[in-house]
């Protein structure tokens, strides 16, 4: 018999974190959260983001979505997939403003969803 070594797979950044990203970022949500405030490069006011991970979600131009499922959308981002994201340093939220920021973690996140195909 020889003595043979278990090798782990390496993660995707190289230094692990990104795994511990990996159960935040498997929500579609909040995928499109993260490439949502990507796009938009600086940041992004809670309702707009709202309007833009709804006209995904339902196939239509951020213009003519749907004030009430945006208002959902809304409701749905700011109790459960920003405090999730914002507890991973993910994004930041601005409360006063409503605004959305990268957080220090942002970057590893789009990379993470870069390298798994998973960018929406």
């Amino acid at each position: 018999m020889t003595n043979q070594r278990r090798t782990a797979v390496a993660p995707l950044s190289g230094d692990g974190r990104n795994r511990s990203l990996a159960p935040y970022l498997r929500n579609r949500r909040r995928r499109l959260v993260v490439s949502a405030v990507d796009a938009a490069s600086e940041s992004l006011e809670l309702s707009a983001l709202a309007r833009r991970v709804t006209a995904v979600e339902t196939g239509v131009p951020a213009s003519v979505v749907c004030e009430e499922t945006a208002r959902e959308v809304c409701l749905s981002l700011y109790n459960n997939h920003l405090p999730a994201l914002c507890a991973q340093a993910v994004l930041k939220v601005r409360s006063r403003e409503s605004v959305v920021v990268p957080g220090e973690r942002f970057a590893e996140a789009v990379d993470y969803l870069r390298q798994s195909g998973r960018a929406e």
